[in-house]
């Protein structure tokens, strides 16, 4: 068992946003800061469990995503192409 890190005042942020569920955000960090883990734990701190879509900019990556995402309700992750051309 791991032991439970407390978040940064970055991360908590985040955290409260998703809890809020009110307005847009944006999440600007380098490579490697650990912004998809923060992302994916974020989900779990949401208020309701509706739909949430996770993009990512190519397959490998939203392969990633998809797997990290199951189990949680109603969460979802694909690339942007991928989202567009099912829309049509």
């Amino acid at each position: 068992m791991s032991p439970t890190i407390a978040p940064s005042r970055f991360q908590q942020a985040i955290y409260d946003w998703i809890h809020d569920d009110i307005g847009s955000a944006m999440v600007i960090a380098v490579a490697g800061s650990g912004k998809t883990t923060t992302l994916i734990e974020g989900l779990r701190h949401r208020n309701s469990p509706g739909a949430a879509r996770l993009f990512a900019f190519n397959t490998k990556i939203a392969d990633e995503l998809k797997v990290r995402v199951q189990g949680l309700s109603g969460a979802s992750a694909s690339t942007f192409h991928a989202a567009g051309y099912g829309a049509l």
